[in-house]
């Protein structure tokens, strides 16, 4: 007896530190592949970079930085002062200032349109794949003369605010473009993608094994491991939403001033959105693993759920699979990072749903026997 008790310490404190250290692998995991997928995937900087120039407050700083090319690389003044006859010529220093005033909300106006937008889409989209083609090694067939760096070019959309505008527009080669990368930092960068490429699969499977072995180890009392598994779930999810919040306050605070702060709020909030959908993903997992557990428990409120649902379970399992399933794809329709789903992870969960379900049903079938004469 002794020793089964010893045995049973010593095999707690081993459960324990495998769940402890799997939800530090699971911390690391989210972060790589909220970096993966955000910052790597160009479908993702694609619909990011639109939405932010959807957003209102962005929206009025691009639009501030175009009219601030567009008039940096254009004597506005030297235009207007041509046009003037002689005795007007003093009014072109102002004039040119009331232009440059009203051009911010004609630029504005014009990045609203759907065509600059799908312009502005399409530069992203280019800049982009020169990026991760670089930063992976592979340049061939995508880098310019400039190999080594990467370039976002906004000179058609310079161009067009000038014309829309009325002002005669010669842009010198480096007007409008926004310089991504550059050589001095190839090397880093090349290194910290290959990190984060591999540690994404790695850590996510090690984290689930982690998991896996943790209950595995907890024979005795895995209901308990569970349900601190659950609210390891919680907490990890609860983590990442602070991490976020904390995060997000410190670059705003470092990259903005007051009068783009709010921009900066937008930029920040769409950029980390699929790492918000990760942290809730995790909440709501570990609130239906909780659910779980307490519904296979001891308590009279499971116990008397268990017995209501005891004769679908035993004469209508189709249909009990079937709701699950059906729950289950409304769950991947409409849940958080709904739209960047992998076939393996969904795969994974499916298979996790349905090992709970069968778990509870075979609970419930040995807890209520088949009714006489059934």
């Amino acid at each position: 007896m002794g020793r089964w008790i010893e045995s049973l310490v010593g095999r707690r404190w081993l459960v324990w530190s495998v769940l402890a250290l799997a939800v530090v692998v699971l911390v690391a995991s989210s972060l790589t592949v909220w970096v993966k997928r955000q910052a790597l995937d160009t479908d993702n900087w694609v619909e990011v970079s639109t939405r932010l120039l959807q957003d209102d407050e962005v929206r009025q700083v691009v639009a501030a930085e175009l009219v601030e090319s567009l008039f940096a690389n254009t004597d506005v003044e030297a235009q207007i002062q041509g046009a003037l006859p002689p005795r007007l010529e003093p009014f072109a220093g102002p004039a040119a200032g009331l232009l440059r005033e009203n051009a911010v909300t004609a630029a504005d106006a014009l990045l609203q349109r759907p065509r600059v937008q799908a312009l502005w889409r399409e530069a992203n989209r280019t800049a982009h794949r020169r990026l991760v083609a670089i930063l992976d090694d592979e340049p061939e067939g995508l880098v310019s003369a400039e190999r080594d760096t990467v370039i976002l070019d906004l000179r058609p959309l310079v161009a067009q605010l000038g014309q829309r505008v009325g002002i005669e527009v010669s842009l010198p080669p480096d007007a409008g473009r926004i310089t991504l990368l550059r050589s001095e930092q190839l090397g880093a960068a090349q290194d910290a993608v290959k990190t984060v490429r591999r540690l994404s699969v790695a850590l996510a499977v090690l984290a689930l094994a982690l998991l896996a072995l943790s209950v595995y180890l907890g024979r005795g009392f895995r209901r308990e491991v569970l349900r601190v598994m659950s609210l390891s779930l919680v907490g990890v999810g609860v983590l990442l939403l602070a991490a976020r919040r904390i995060a997000g306050d410190a670059v705003i605070d470092s990259v903005s001033s007051d009068s783009t702060r709010e921009a900066g709020l937008s930029v920040w909030l769409l950029a980390t959105g699929l790492l918000h959908d990760v942290a809730v993903g995790l909440i709501l997992y570990g609130l239906v693993l909780l659910a779980g557990v307490l519904l296979a428990g001891p308590t009279r409120a499971a116990t008397a759920v268990r017995r209501f649902l005891a004769p679908a379970m035993r004469a209508h399992v189709a249909y009990v699979y079937g709701a699950v399933a059906l729950i289950f794809l409304v769950w991947l329709a409409v849940g958080p990072s709904s739209g960047d789903r992998r076939l393996l992870g969904t795969l994974v969960l499916a298979g996790l749903v349905a090992a709970g379900v069968e778990v509870l049903r075979r609970q419930i079938l040995r807890e209520t026997p088949p009714p006489a004469g059934g």
